[in-house]
């Protein structure tokens, strides 16, 4: 039993120390004293029987000695022989506690490398983290990992130790590695590889002593091999091969990952291109509606005005109003979908003239020239953010005006220490102090009797929110409402750039 323990120990590189030569060399006294006591008893049986004596009395003398030293020497015998059966059973006892020492060693050195590879989800860092824990772990001095690509050779995709595997590629069934894809099945060699079983071999510089080679497999699907060369006086084992093809299980879920990693992230990366290409489309055409829009609203205006009290002027004026109100809303629909918050977060680092903004506006919005709009600016107040969105919340913000207030509409832009602050000013009936809050939500607005789907505002509170700004409501001096966007000030020097 010693023999097969001692044989299972080396397997997990463990030496059997020589317990019994130990033990008997220490017990030799006690032994020398077991066999020379009967001996001494045989001697003294010897002269009690020698002529001289009674008869007799040597004689009865002597038997009983020789009786006793007989008896004495079985019992010796036997204790010496329960002393070995004990001493056997400890030794293997010890040998077989470091058995399994050693494996519970390997087993949590695997159990480590399994956390660290599965936290990798970089195909490129996954592989060499690969690699690295597997030379480290089985004490390899050379190692590559192939992964089968789409033409269905192994291709190395990463190496140590080795400068032609960088290189190779071959196909299913040729060397030693080939030959480990074909079968699917973990490979050990020791000393040089046979050429007649592995077909193209590839040659080597220094020949390896001991190798091995286990299969990718994940889900039943070859992904490709694992390949480790033993180090200096180091001879790889069965035990060895069965923990590098566990070890191979947990890499080929690692490279799964990372490769489930990598092509999500092509696509998302796709999907946000796609995202932008569709938001810019949609922010141009919506962008261009803009002033078409705004001259028809004028044209309106100045057509109820010629109108006056004629009959039916009134509906007719109306119905335009209205549809050009859902006109708008298609628009700010669009803008809405299209992702204008996210855009807005991108843009946040962009540097804009705020006061510009408001004149650009202003112009386009009163493209009749009638003077709905009026505005109050500084020549230069510079903000964090895309022109072109400023420019939406403010378009916004004076559709909101013209629906629901009463011209006439006024911008004004003013700064203090830390913000540029534009203020959108009508002159209608101001909004309820409860409702101040609840008409930034989406498809939310202020007064039950009003249509509409409520989605301007919305997105100037969004669009403010990414640019780290805010929005708010208030009551307007002599009546109406005032709506306000404060976004970050830029310094002194950001300014004078921008201005210039």
């Amino acid at each position: 039993m010693t023999d097969s323990l001692d044989s299972s120990a080396s397997e997990t590189g463990y030496k059997a120390p020589k317990l019994l030569s130990r033990l008997g060399g220490g017990d030799g006294w006690t032994r020398a004293g077991m066999i020379g006591l009967p001996v001494v008893a045989a001697a003294f049986a010897a002269v009690a029987l020698w002529p001289g004596g009674s008869l007799g009395s040597r004689q009865l003398l002597g038997f009983v000695l020789l009786g006793v030293s007989i008896a004495f020497g079985v019992y010796a015998a036997w204790r010496e022989l329960q002393l070995r059966a004990v001493r056997a059973q400890l030794d293997d006892e010890r040998v077989l506690s470091s058995a399994y020492s050693n494996r519970v060693r390997d087993l949590s050195a695997l159990v480590s490398t399994a956390r660290t590879i599965n936290g990798v989800l970089e195909l490129d860092e996954a592989l060499q983290v690969l690699l690295d824990e597997a030379l480290g772990v089985f004490q390899g001095s050379q190692g590559s990992i192939m992964l089968l690509d789409g033409a269905g050779f192994l291709q190395t995709v990463c190496a140590v130790g080795n400068e032609r595997a960088h290189s190779a590629r071959m196909k299913i069934g040729e060397s030693v590695a080939g030959h480990v894809a074909l079968t699917r099945e973990p490979l050990l060699l020791t000393g040089r590889a046979n050429p007649e079983r592995f077909k193209q071999l590839v040659e080597r510089d220094s020949p390896i002593e001991s190798a091995m080679c286990v299969p990718l497999l994940h889900r039943n699907q070859l992904l490709g091999v694992l390949n480790v060369n033993a180090g200096e006086r180091r001879a790889f084992s069965e035990h060895d091969l069965q923990l590098l093809t566990v070890f191979a299980g947990h890499a080929a879920i690692a490279i799964a990952n990372a490769r489930v990693f990598e092509g999500e992230r092509d696509r998302l990366a796709e999907l946000a291109e796609l995202n932008r290409v569709k938001s810019e489309l949609i922010s141009s055409i919506s962008h261009d509606l803009r002033t078409p829009l705004a001259a028809l609203r004028q044209s309106v205006v100045a057509l109820g005005r010629l109108l006056g009290t004629a009959e039916g002027g009134s509906e007719i004026v109306e119905s335009m109003t209205d549809s050009l109100t859902r006109l708008s809303e298609t628009v700010d629909r669009l803008l809405s979908e299209a992702g204008a918050q996210r855009d807005a977060r991108a843009a946040a680092s962009a540097l804009t003239n705020l006061a510009d903004t408001a004149r650009k506006v202003t112009l386009e919005y009163d493209t009749g020239g009638a003077g709905v709009v009026e505005v109050d600016a500084p020549s230069t107040c510079v903000v964090g953010g895309d022109s072109g969105l400023l420019e939406q919340v403010l378009w916004n913000l004076l559709d909101n005006a013209f629906r629901f207030g009463k011209a006439p509409i006024r911008i004004e832009v003013r700064h203090d220490e830390d913000h540029g602050i534009v203020s959108v000013i009508d002159r209608g009936p101001g909004i309820a102090p409860g409702d101040r809050e609840r008409i930034f939500d989406r498809y939310s607005e202020a007064g039950g009797d009003r249509s509409g789907m409520g989605l301007g505002l919305s997105i100037v509170h969004g669009i403010v929110s990414a640019l780290g700004g805010r929005v708010w409501a208030d009551d307007a001096e002599g009546g109406g409402a005032v709506f306000s966007v404060a976004l970050p000030l830029m310094d002194h020097k950001l300014k004078r750039e921008v201005g210039a």
